[in-house]
């Protein structure tokens, strides 16, 4: 599980400012269906990662983009 959630802050950190929240996460759940085999999980390992990403985040902007995905 820290695998994916490390690669979803480094796709959300080089992404959240280019894109809207709606291409954000169908950015990540095709990458966690595509690449990592997580088929029907995505939602699940979006949710933890966002939970946590949410309790340590400090730049205003990053806190409103996970609040919209």
């Amino acid at each position: 599980m820290e695998k994916y959630l490390r690669t979803l802050d480094m796709l959300f950190d080089s992404n959240y400012k280019q894109v809207g929240p709606d291409a954000m996460k169908t950015m990540i759940k095709k990458y966690l269906d595509r690449d990592q085999d997580i088929v029907g999980g995505a939602d699940y390992v979006i949710g933890e990662w966002k939970e946590n990403r949410l309790k340590h985040e400090e730049n205003p902007l990053a806190i409103k983009a996970l609040e919209l995905l």
